[in-house]
């Protein structure tokens, strides 16, 4: 029996300038938001974003997470870079590949390095 479905993805974008980070931080993480609550049925429990500005040893960048009822959509930016890595995992039968499209839409950017695992029940008494 399928319990849920993990999409670990990959996202690669321009080098972020550090001068537009927390706006694009914001926007990114505003984008996740809306399409889990427009798309979905899922319900937001809790969020929080935060922005590393080279002030701590961790490199310019963000990590950012959405706590759902049915688990979790996450974020986490590598600026200098440009990769963003995306995690989203949902219990039930919500349509990963459903929010995954209304994303690519909205940020009008290539996800490489798909991953799908659809989560068993591997002892029934659990």
């Amino acid at each position: 029996m399928i319990k849920g479905t993990h999409l670990i993805m990959d996202l690669e974008v321009a080098p972020i300038d550090k001068n537009y980070l927390d706006e694009i931080a914001n926007i990114f993480f505003t984008t996740k938001e809306s399409i889990i609550e427009d798309f979905t049925n899922m319900k937001i429990v809790h969020k929080h974003l935060h922005i590393f500005n080279n002030i701590s040893i961790s490199p310019l960048g963000w990590t950012s997470v959405l706590l759902l009822d049915a688990s979790h959509f996450s974020s986490h930016c590598y600026s200098d870079k440009g990769l963003i890595a995306l995690d989203i995992f949902t219990c039930g039968d919500t349509d990963t590949n459903k929010v995954l499209t209304h994303f690519i839409e909205i940020i009008e950017r290539e996800i490489f390095g798909v991953v799908k695992i659809k989560k068993f029940i591997i002892n029934s008494r659990f």
